[in-house]
């Protein structure tokens, strides 16, 4: 289940042209939806690419701060 999310996050960086993992920062919503990929963020993701990414890519050393939209809640989350 999760590699075939993992996939259509692979294709979709691939057609929008990332070239690492940081543009992933940048990309919206509306991006992930023109792409064909609105269920699948809606449906596991809570409609947050920042949440999908994550989770899709968990070994990379994301700065939840740099994400266009943070996921709701994330830093009420933090613990110091």
């Amino acid at each position: 289940e999760i590699n075939s999310r993992r996939e259509f996050f692979n294709w979709l960086s691939s057609q929008l042209g990332h070239s690492n993992m940081s543009d992933w920062y940048s990309t919206t919503v509306e991006q992930i939806c023109e792409h064909g990929g609105r269920g699948l963020l809606t449906e596991y993701y809570s409609g947050s690419p920042a949440k999908a990414v994550t989770t899709i890519y968990p070994d990379h050393g994301w700065l939840m701060w740099k994400f266009h939209r943070i996921p709701k809640g994330y830093w009420g989350k933090r613990t110091h």
